[in-house]
């Protein structure tokens, strides 16, 4: 989503394309943790999850499939 703003900026900001933003926040572990205590195995799950653990306030969070 990102990159194309990158590629387009002067001066060219460094990036390498790859990487999960998600992967920075948290570990296989811990997500394999959450789904062991119920939260579903799905990628929106786990950001909103990450989003939460990591987050000082509480975040509103909606969910769009309801």
């Amino acid at each position: 989503m990102w990159i194309p703003t990158f590629n387009s900026i002067t001066p060219l900001i460094p990036h390498s394309s790859g990487n999960d933003p998600l992967s920075l926040i948290c570990d296989d572990a811990l997500t394999a943790s959450w789904n062991n205590e119920g939260l579903p195995n799905d990628r929106m799950s786990t950001e909103n999850a990450a989003i939460l653990t990591n987050s000082t306030r509480w975040p509103l969070m909606i969910d769009p499939q309801l």
